[in-house]
Order: C-alpha cells, then structure tokens, then sequence
C-alpha cells in the first residue's frame, strides 16, 4: 500500500511539474509575441510619420514654388515613392486631395483602415492656411502575415514542447526531463527575436530608402542644372542634416567618379553587421544598405541605423530572460528532487512572493491599491514587515486581531491597510532557514509579480479589486502556512528573532553597515526606475524596470554561487563587485552613460555582493541563520529604499550620495574580513548576540 500511494503522488507530482512547465513556456511565447508585435506595429506609426512629415515639407515647397495639386506634373506625382517601394506586402502609396473653401479643418492623425495604416497630414501656403489633405498609406499585409506565421510557429513548437516533456517525465525525474524541452524553448524564444529583429530592420530600411530617394531627387537636379560634382557647395551640410532628420539613416555617402567623396553620419556598427550580412550571403534575407547610381556615375549609399532595432531586440530578449529565470527558479525551488518537499518550497518562497508583488504595485504596477502617497506605502510594508519578524512566535492573537480588521478594511475602501497588513503577514510568515535564503527561491519569489506583469503586457487590464484580491488571498495563504509549520521547527527557531530586534540590531554595528549598504544599493536602482521612459508600458515603466533588476539580482546571486566554497576567493570578489557597482553607477551619471544599462548591469553584481554577504566572516556568527538573516536585511532595504527614491525630487542628485554610501559601508565590512582571515569567527563574534 505505501509503494502505491508513493507511485501516486509521484505522478502527480511530475503532472503538476508537466502543467507548471507547459504553462511557464506558453505565457513566455505568447507575452514576448505580443509585445512585439505591439512594438512592431508602432515602429510602423513612427516610420510612417517621419515619412508623412518630410512629405508634407516636400509638398508646401513644391506647391509654393506654383505646381498643381494633382495631374501632370502636379506635387502629387513629385511625391510619389520609388517603384520599388510602392509594390509588394508593404508598399508605400501617398495622395494629395485639394481642399474645398468649406473644408478647410483637417487634423494630423494615423489609423489602421483594412490591412493597411494611414498617415494623414494638413498641407499648408504659405499664408499657413490648409489648402490640402496629405494621405500616406502603408499596407500592413506583410506584417500581418509575419504576426500569422509566429502564431503557427508558436502553436507548433509549444505542442512538440509540451508532448516531448510529458513523454521525458514517464522515464525521469522532472530536472532531468526537462533539459532537451529547455533547449527547444530557447530555440523558440532566438527564432521569435530574429523574426521581429529582422522586422524591425526592414520598416527602418524601407524609410531609409526613401530618405536615400529623397536625397538623390535633389542631387539629380542640381546635377542637370550643369554643376559639377566636384562643386557642390553646401554639399556636406546638407548630408548632415539629412542624417539627422532622418532617423532611419545611420550614416550617408556619395561618391562621384572622380573619386570626390562627400560623407555624414557615423554607424560602424551597422556597417560591420552589413559587410558580415553581404560575407555569409544574407543580404537578401536581411539587408543593411541603400544603394542608388545617379547621373554622371554618381553613387549614394547608406546604412540603416540598426542601433534601435539592436536596443528593441534587446528589450525582447530581457522579457523573455525574466520569465526564463523568475520560471526556472520556480521549478527548480519546488521539483529540485524527487523527495523535496512541497510544504518547503512553498513556505520559503510565498511570503517572499507577497511581499514582491507589494513593492511592485507601489511602484506603479498594473493597477493601483491605495491613494495614499507612494512613500506612506513604502514606509508601511518596511515598518510593518520588520513588526512580523518580531512577534514571530511570540503574540499570536495579536496578529490574527489587526490582520482581519486591516485586511477588511483594506480590501473594500483604500489598500492602505491591505498593504500594511500583508506585509505584517509576510514577516511573521518568514522562513528561518537556510534554503529559503537562496537565490533560486529569491528568483521563484518574483513570478507573481512576472506574471501580473505579463497579463498587462498582453493588454488586459487589472482592476484594483482583483489586484486586491490577488494580495488578500496569498496573504491568506503565508498567514496559514505560518500557523501550521511543523513542531521541529520551534528547535531550528533562531533565538531572538536571529537578532533582528533594534537592541541587537543596535548592538551590532556590523549588521547596521551591511543594512545601510543594502539600502543605498537598492536605492541606485529605485532611483534608475524613476527614469524609466514610458514607452510601451506608460506608467508601469518604472514598476518594470524595479522587477527586471530584481530578476538580474537574482541571477547575479545564482551565478556567485559558481564559486562554490573557495573562501578566500568569495572575500576579494566580493570587494571587487562592489568597487565595480560603485564605477559603473557612476559612470552613469557622471560621464552621461546609459542610465538604465548600467544599472542593470550593476544589479547583476549586486545580487553576487548578496550572496557573498552570508559566506563572509562578519556573518558567521549568526550560525546557519545567516543567509536569511541577509535576506530579511535586505527586504527591508528594498522597501526603504523605494520609500526615500519616492521623496527624492532630483533622481540624478540623490544618485552620487548613495554611490558614496555604498563604497563607505565597505569599509568597516572589508576590516571584519582582513580580520577573519587571521582570527577564528568565534572569537569575533563571541561578545555579540548577531
């Protein structure tokens, strides 16, 4: 009889690991294909703008200069784009349609009409009066058909996933099983990003042909006007303002045949890529390059600006490595081995996973729990969490009185309440072990707010009650799981809540250092959140960047723990990760560098600062509580910091103080290590409680 239930629950244990899986890869997909076709469609609109924008200028010069609206030799016929560019699924098409006296009032505006989007700009004399209407028509036929395809390709590739990780998990243990479907995966995920790459490079490539069309029409004529080439005056002044009105050309030359070059623009890069493009025989799948002969041997060439198609794949890439990474360690946390157990995991990981999806609604998620002032919000979680950690087995009923009424009250007026009682509930619910501190359950931690941020990036919108009610049932759940924790842990319990009382707290100036470390650290990435543009995500930009920093904490964390136990080596990389946070931080602000890149680089080697901290000698005294110690240190820090990022007028100005902070706290850290290489942990730590 046990042999048989032990089969039962191994089954389904490896069928709940086939769902968790399947629906981890399907939300991935179809989150990553969504926004990119999102980004796709406004690359679209922008492009299409840029365009109807020239031609409007192109149409009020040609109309001042006394040409017809329409017919031979009209500016419509002027304006009409290339041949190569008005044929095919995304032909261009433009048309000019004179105004009546009575219909003088037109808008500028762009829509989606049929399969095809378009810009529609008034045309102005030059009394700037509008005499006619300016309609730019692009057909979406070729984006429609690629969106098509990934759709297939998605439907495919979850499939053939999902029926290989079945059949794998009826041989072996599911971290095994899941290897060959993982390859699989992120070959589905480098197929979906070439594909919206190489979409975003042809929309920038169709705009820069018609710049480089544009360009050549003015050539042409001042070159039938019997100038010399060698003789163009204003030559290169005009090429420079070409490349900077137009955002698709990265670089522009022209060559004659006398060898004369006239050049503007800089794009190394994209001259690389399209020189490697042109060595593998790709240019006629992706090509980088426009090309056009003019008269008298005359040669224009450009490069696209493939920086911002770079950048946007980029992003992609970074959606789909947080789901990949939050998803992974949620795997990995639960089904890491046959016998782990369930009650384990989860008890390590929700309260973390609470108090996330707390911080990442204060800082403007997809829909707002309170009215209250986004630093009352942040000062509530960090007081009331450090308030949990306190009465942990000390009051029970006190808890259970203030989280019902707050809980209540929070739910059906303002979540203020709500907000405090949860993260009260997260600190009594913490989980005093060692495993619970580790990077993976950090990681795991993060997938609700993953997901809440993958629902509205798909465009569904979260109503305030279901975020609500999403806070009020996992606070529910932690406070339970709280209260039914096994009697063996009453002896593994540390004492003194680990020393997170403000006596001890004070009495050991070391965790005092490591705290405000914490705190400045984190507040370098609140303070890059704030700075976060809108985008595709308006508002929940900010609340965004906060969880892919987090998700690269936890990384950074996971990929420290590649030094394994080599001691000495964790105490100099340790020193190194923090003087190359503060550098890179700094460069940011002080050198005018990449803000968020930067950040979020530094966020990698924070979270490998991180987990250092609970392996170094000024923690050892806090026995095999350390790491959560650290961890709940740093819970508190994150909430701090959000709450002094909000109260900072000037992001930029508070950024060099906190950089000074972090370097400053090393220094007492750096004197415990020196010392603990010479004198054993004990004997520092033996008049201190921490």
């Amino acid at each position: 009889m046990g042999s048989e239930a032990r089969r039962l629950d191994l089954a389904l244990s490896r069928l709940a690991f086939w769902l968790a899986a399947s629906a981890l890869a399907a939300m991935t997909l179809l989150v990553l294909n969504d926004i990119g076709a999102r980004a796709i469609e406004t690359r679209v609109g922008l492009s299409l703008d840029a365009i109807a924008d020239s031609d409007r200028a192109r149409a009020e010069a040609s109309l001042d200069f006394g040409l017809p609206v329409n017919g031979l030799g009209s500016a419509e016929e002027l304006l009409q784009p290339p041949s190569t560019l008005a044929e095919g699924p995304d032909a261009l098409s433009l048309r000019l349609e004179k105004l009546q006296t009575v219909d003088r009032a037109v808008e500028n505006s762009r829509h989606r009409i049929a399969g095809t989007m378009v810009a529609e700009r008034a045309v102005s004399d030059s009394h700037g009066e509008s005499i006619a209407r300016l309609y730019v028509t692009r057909s979406m036929a070729g984006i429609d058909a690629a969106l098509a395809e990934r759709d297939r390709a998605i439907t495919i590739g979850l499939s053939l996933i999902a029926a290989l990780l079945a059949l794998l998990l009826v041989f072996s243990p599911p971290w095994d099983a899941i290897r060959v479907p993982a390859v699989l995966f992120v070959g589905g995920v480098l197929f979906m990003l070439a594909s919206l790459g190489w979409q975003a490079t042809d929309i920038s490539r169709q705009a820069a042909a018609l710049a480089v069309a544009d360009t050549a029409g003015h050539l042409n004529r001042a070159l039938s006007l019997g100038i010399p080439f060698d003789n163009l005056v204003g030559m290169l002044d005009y090429l420079k303002q070409q490349v900077a009105s137009k955002p698709a050309i990265g670089a522009i030359e022209v060559s004659g045949a006398s060898g004369v070059t006239y050049a503007a623009g800089s794009d190394p890069l994209g001259q690389i890529l399209a020189k490697w493009t042109s060595w593998l025989g790709l240019s006629g799948f992706v090509s980088l390059g426009v090309e056009q002969v003019l008269e008298e041997g005359v040669r224009l060439k450009a490069s696209v600006n493939i920086l911002p198609v770079l950048a946007e794949v980029g992003a992609f890439a970074l959606v789909a490595f947080v789901f990949f990474v939050s998803g992974g360690a949620m795997l990995r946390a639960i089904w890491q081995g046959e016998g782990r157990s369930l009650y384990e995991a989860v008890r390590s990981t929700l309260p973390l996973g609470l108090f996330f999806l707390l911080l990442f609604f204060c800082w403007g998620g997809p829909s707002a729990l309170s009215a209250a002032p986004p630093v009352a919000q942040f000062a509530s979680i960090a007081v009331a969490f450090v308030l949990g950690l306190a009465l942990q087995r000390r009051v029970r009923l006190f808890p259970l009185v203030v989280i019902v009424p707050a809980g209540g009250l929070g739910l059906w007026l303002d979540g203020l309440p709500l907000m405090a009682a949860s993260a009260l509930t997260c600190g009594l619910g913490f989980h005093w072990n060692e495993d619970g501190a580790k990077p993976v359950h950090l990681g795991a931690a993060l997938l609700p707010s993953v997901c809440f941020a993958g629902i509205t990036a798909v465009g569904f919108a979260v109503e305030t009650l279901m975020a609500k009610g999403a806070i009020a049932l996992l606070m529910v759940l932690v406070f339970v799981l709280a209260e039914i924790r096994p009697k063996v842990e009453a002896s593994r319990s540390p004492p003194m809540i680990a020393g997170f009382t403000l006596r001890i707290l004070l009495d050991n100036w070391i965790w005092l250092c490591l705290f405000a470390m914490q705190t400045a650290g984190f507040l370098l990435l609140a303070l890059a959140a704030r700075q976060m543009p809108a985008l595709l995500f308006g508002n929940s930009g900010p609340a965004l960047y906060l969880l892919v920093t987090a998700v690269l904490y936890a990384a950074g964390g996971l990929l420290a723990g590649l030094v394994g136990t080599w001691r000495r080596a964790r105490w100099v990389l340790f020193e190194l990760a923090v003087f190359a946070v503060a550098l890179i931080v700094a460069q940011a602000y002080a050198a005018g560098g990449p803000v968020l890149v930067n950040t979020a680089i530094a966020a990698v080697l924070m979270g490998a600062v991180g987990r250092w901290m609970s392996q170094l000698p000024f923690t050892l005294g806090a026995g095999h509580f350390r790491g959560a110690r650290v961890l709940a240190s740093g819970l508190t820090a994150f909430a701090a910091a959000g709450a002094i990022a909000q109260e900072t007028a000037i992001p930029e100005q508070a950024a060099l103080p906190a950089i000074l902070v972090y370097l400053m706290m090393l220094a007492p850290l750096a004197f415990t290590i020196i010392a603990g290489m010479r004198i054993r942990p004990r004997r520092i730590f033996s008049g201190s409680t921490g």
